[in-house]
């Protein structure tokens, strides 16, 4: 299994997230019809968020399964943000695979999970696939980037 990591630039992981999700769906359009799941999150919101901030991070970070969202709900929550700071964004067909107890476990992430994408300490994106030719695709869009062996 092989991890995909590429070197956020300050301040554009919204920006470069969009482009990750376009890049996935331009090669697996069929991916629009799996489960997202934000399974955790922390970051700050756009001034114009409507509602409360605190409730959605608690919806996402207190959730046995996290904010359980379709493809374009994904867009339009990613659109209200002003920055990430950490996320763990799991997409698969199976909606039973992102309970918390089970994704504690790296390897069951990178082994079930069809694609994990995780943004780290505001500085890079790492992204895992069952896929090795959508990862190698995704790899194509990038400049910074280096395969990690797990």
């Amino acid at each position: 299994m092989q991890l995909l990591r590429i070197q956020s630039r300050n301040m554009e992981e919204i920006p470069e997230l969009v482009n990750i999700l376009g890049n996935i769906a331009e090669f697996n359009p069929a991916i629009k019809e799996y489960h997202y799941s934000i399974s955790f999150f922390d970051g700050s919101p756009k001034e114009n968020f409507k509602g409360s901030f605190i409730d959605f991070l608690n919806s996402i970070n207190e959730s046995g399964k996290g904010l359980i969202l379709n493809s374009n709900q994904v867009q339009k929550s990613i659109s209200k943000l002003f920055q990430i700071y950490d996320l763990l964004l799991l997409i698969d067909k199976e909606v039973t695979n992102f309970e918390k107890s089970k994704i504690k476990d790296d390897s069951f992430l990178y082994n079930n999970i069809f694609l994990t994408i995780t943004y780290f300490d505001s500085g890079f994106w790492e992204i895992s696939c069952l896929d090795k030719n959508l990862l190698n695709f995704i790899k194509t869009k990038q400049s910074n980037y280096e395969f990690i062996q797990l």
